[in-house]
């Protein structure tokens, strides 16, 4: 929840839009750029009601990589019961609103409902959180991105094959060796955007609060100052070091992006100490 614009301080980042956080590892070996953006109301209301339904494309997505299968729901009340079943979060009861095969249907339709930068968004959602299934968005605007919609129709596609990358992508052109190999180095830290957006938004930075109803755009990613191959055999040769160097990066770029936002507590509280004499 954040204050109106003319309130607000101004932009952290000068000549960029409000929310833009330009971070990196120490050594410059990786930088990056992302942004801070509000959801619009409608869609952080549809995600909220329909927790329970990212919480069976999640589990089932998790049984498809690990080679299982799904469980089969039976039709009729009992098929309703586990599709349609209420969330219970922060002891509020919420009744899902779609069926799990009309998720992304409907969601693709309040984005471009939402006109401008949200047209495209349904196709680039690159992770929901906190805990894989809460009210934000983490939003790949990288080139060569395969979005979690498509991850959830043709498994994981990228990590199981990486030429899906330049497949999915004809617009690109087929890249250099240097380009290709900067390409992997670059989707090997794809799990560190991630998981530093599960901890930001599940401890968020106003008395570590859960965040809610925010979107987060990752814009850019470079190896080194260049990204040549050098810069990327460095970064490779520091894997262990740089991947824990860019989860606390990325985690407090993430915030700052919210703070830029002159957020507000959803639950305000506080506590104090009475001493009668």
């Amino acid at each position: 929840m954040a204050v109106k614009a003319p309130d607000m301080a101004p932009p952290k980042t000068p000549n960029a839009k409000r929310g833009t956080i330009v971070g990196s590892t120490a050594q410059n070996l990786v930088t990056f750029t992302v942004r801070a953006v509000p959801l619009p109301q409608a869609i952080t209301e549809f995600l909220l009601a329909n927790v329970s339904i990212l919480k069976r494309l999640h589990r089932e997505s998790q049984q498809k990589k690990g080679g299982e299968a799904a469980p089969r729901v039976e039709e009729g009340p009992q098929r309703d019961a586990v599709a349609d079943d209420a969330d219970i979060t922060d002891e509020i009861s919420r009744q899902a609103t779609v069926k799990p095969e009309d998720f992304w249907r409907s969601l693709d339709a309040l984005c471009k409902k939402a006109g401008g930068e949200w047209l495209d968004v349904a196709d680039r959602i690159w992770a929901f959180g906190p805990h894989r299934v809460g009210p934000n968005i983490l939003v790949d605007r990288m080139t060569g991105a395969v979005s979690l919609r498509k991850k959830s129709q043709k498994l994981n596609l990228l990590r199981v094959d990486p030429a899906a990358l330049t497949s999915s992508t004809p617009e690109v052109g087929t890249p250099t060796a240097s380009v290709a190999g900067e390409i992997r180095y670059l989707r090997d830290f794809d799990d560190c955007f991630e998981t530093a957006f599960q901890i930001a938004t599940n401890q968020g930075p106003l008395c570590a609060e859960p965040m809610q109803g925010m979107a987060f755009f990752v814009e850019s990613i470079q190896l080194g100052g260049e990204g040549s191959a050098a810069d990327a055999d460095a970064v490779q040769s520091k894997a262990v070091t740089v991947r824990g160097a860019l989860i606390t990066a990325v985690k407090e770029a993430y915030r700052s992006g919210l703070l830029d936002w002159s957020p507000r507590l959803m639950l305000a509280m506080y506590s104090c100490d009475i001493q009668a004499a």
